[in-house]
């Protein structure tokens, strides 16, 4: 008997007592393959956006910083280059060794590379002024702004250590005739 209430839109009870329960048609096995595959397409998803941004930070991580850039560039003879040396300075240093032996050492990356040391020789040991090509490398190779390199190259020993910021850089430098020039960048 497939008669119903007309109220209620259910079929008579046959016992008062029991509640009506509605069957439930069984799942058909399309219905359940395709939630199956989208279950698996949104953790393969999860999976493969996850990975993703799991290399993004090593190769990020990997990579040499600006200041580790900057010193690779402005290290030894690369300097020359790095700096924009004239034609006829980079001549000057290709034929000795003692003018190339001025271009070592002047920088020096510390603290896992968010630091930079710069240091220029003192006129009597560096008559020529070959260890302040490192110095302007480095002012090429981070994109010093004027209103700093005018400060630096300006810096009296009386003025004692003077700072300044650009971009997510900060910079320290003091003079002394006897010492040359110290230059501290660090990475923010």
């Amino acid at each position: 008997m497939t008669e119903q209430d007309h109220h209620t839109g259910q079929p008579p009870a046959t016992d008062p007592a029991q509640p009506y329960t509605p069957t439930v048609a069984p799942e058909d096995d399309t219905a359940r393959t395709k939630r199956r595959w989208l279950a698996a397409a949104i953790i393969g998803g999860v999976v493969v956006v996850t990975a993703g941004v799991l290399v993004g930070i090593i190769v990020t991580a990997s990579q040499p910083t600006a200041l580790e850039r900057a010193a690779e560039a402005c290290n030894g003879a690369a300097a020359l280059e790095g700096s924009g040396a004239s034609a006829e300075m980079q001549e000057l240093f290709e034929g000795s060794s003692e003018m190339r032996a001025l271009l070592q050492g002047n920088v020096v990356v510390e603290d896992d590379g968010k630091t930079l040391v710069v240091r220029t020789r003192s006129t009597d040991a560096d008559p020529l002024g070959a260890s302040t090509i490192s110095l302007e490398c480095v002012q090429v190779q981070l994109e010093v702004p004027t209103r700093i390199t005018e400060s630096i190259s300006t810096t009296r020993a009386l003025d004692g250590r003077q700072n300044d910021q650009w971009d997510d850089y900060t910079a320290q430098w003091g003079y002394h005739p006897d010492n040359g020039l110290s230059l501290i960048i660090s990475q923010d």
